[in-house]
């Protein structure tokens, strides 16, 4: 039959799948759940599917995108589930918007051509084996979601020691989660995300200091650090309203903390040095402390 007009296709259960040709004007192609196990590379004619808006490959045993990748101009939407996937080679992809890669294990960094993607809103990475990200992602201005987890992520490249950073830049990220990662220390470099709203760096566990933060943040998430020691970066944050340090049982200092008038919650859980939360004053609505919430007005100490 003539499938000229063929816009979404869904492979489902082809675990022993392969191609001969594809002529089709797709917009959608799924690789789906326990789908095309065998498969090892992706077919060619994938590549010349210039309507392909959305492409979704999963549980595949795809090692590397082909170069002719960068063909889909149009390609708006990746996701990527591949445990083998070692290369990604983004270059050519103009047009996307969304970057998904969740279990990829094998893969280790993400090339500079990521930079090029200046249309990108959304870039996750769920447990791969990233360890540094390339400092092409400064570059990403309508970048709006960074979420990496449970990625032995070491640094991150807008840390005020690279005295090449000089300038503004993304500008439009309003969420950023670092959850499960091997941070030691974070800090944001002057005129950094300049815009960001929600920051979550919870359950990393050898994360030790926070330094200086965008004084957008409005939420800001460090539970269970546990060898957290110093926030240095509270001092400025006149838009905070959420604050979570619950489980950081080690932090001594919070400089800065008595001045965030705009804080209406506050968790600190297990952290029974920081006894000059008193400080912040009346303004908080919520102080919530070995489980116990204590409304407005009211001491800390029983």
């Amino acid at each position: 039959r003539n499938l000229s007009r063929l816009q979404y296709l869904s492979l489902a259960g082809c675990s022993s799948l392969t191609f001969s040709s594809i002529h089709w004007n797709i917009r959608m192609l799924n690789f789906r759940p326990s789908n095309c196990r065998r498969m090892e590379t992706l077919p060619l004619q994938v590549t010349v599917q210039r309507y392909l808006k959305e492409l979704n490959l999963k549980d595949t045993s795809i090692t590397e995108l082909p170069i002719a990748i960068g063909n889909l101009g149009n390609l708006e939407i990746l996701r990527l589930q591949c445990r083998s996937l070692e290369m990604l080679p983004l270059g050519g992809l103009s047009s996307l918007r969304e970057l998904t890669l969740q279990f990829c294990d094998k893969l280790r960094q993400l090339p500079e051509s990521v930079g090029e993607l200046t249309h990108l809103t959304t870039l996750i990475i769920h447990y791969a084996q990233i360890k540094y990200l390339p400092a092409a992602v400064m570059r990403l201005n309508n970048l709006e979601i960074l979420k990496v987890r449970g990625c032995p992520l070491l640094e991150v490249p807008f840390n005020p020691r690279d005295s090449s950073i000089d300038k503004i830049c993304m500008v439009g990220l309003r969420q950023m989660d670092l959850q499960v990662t091997r941070l030691k220390e974070l800090s944001f470099c002057k005129g950094v995300c300049p815009n960001l709203q929600r920051l979550n760096v919870s359950y990393c566990h050898e994360l030790v200091v926070v330094g200086a933060l965008p004084t957008s943040l409005i939420s800001l998430d460090l539970q269970e650090c546990r060898a957290l020691k110093e926030i240095l970066g509270l001092s400025g944050l006149q838009q905070l309203r959420l604050l979570d340090i619950s489980g950081c049982d080690k932090i001594e200092e919070m400089p800065g903390v008595d001045t965030l008038g705009s804080l209406i919650h506050l968790r600190a859980d297990g952290c029974n040095k920081v006894d000059r939360v008193e400080k912040i004053g009346l303004k908080i609505k919520r102080i919530s402390r070995d489980s116990c919430d204590v409304s407005s007005g009211k001491k800390l100490r029983q």
